[in-house]
C-alpha cells in the first residue's frame, strides 16, 4: 500500500468514527424523547381512565354526578 492509500483509509476511518459518534448522540436524544412521550402517554391514559371511572358513577357521587332522572 502506498502512503496516499493509507492516508485515504485513515481519512475514511476518521469520517466514519465521527459519523458513528453523531448517530449515537442522535439515537440517545431520540430515546430520551421516546421515554418522555411514553411517560406523557401513560399519564394521559391514567387521567382518561380516572375520568371514565368518575363519569360512570364510580366516584364519590359529588356535584358532577347526573341526577337520577337522566
Amino acid at each position: 500500500m502506498s502512503e496516499q492509500q493509507i492516508a485515504e483509509l485513515q481519512e475514511k476511518v476518521a469520517f466514519l468514527e465521527q459519523a458513528n459518534h453523531e448517530m449515537s448522540d442522535e439515537i440517545y436524544r431520540q430515546q430520551q424523547a421516546v421515554t418522555a412521550l411514553q411517560l406523557a402517554h401513560r399519564k394521559l391514559v391514567e387521567r382518561f381512565e380516572q375520568f371514565e371511572y368518575d363519569s360512570d358513577g364510580g366516584g364519590s357521587g359529588g356535584a358532577e354526578a347526573k341526577p337520577p332522572h337522566y
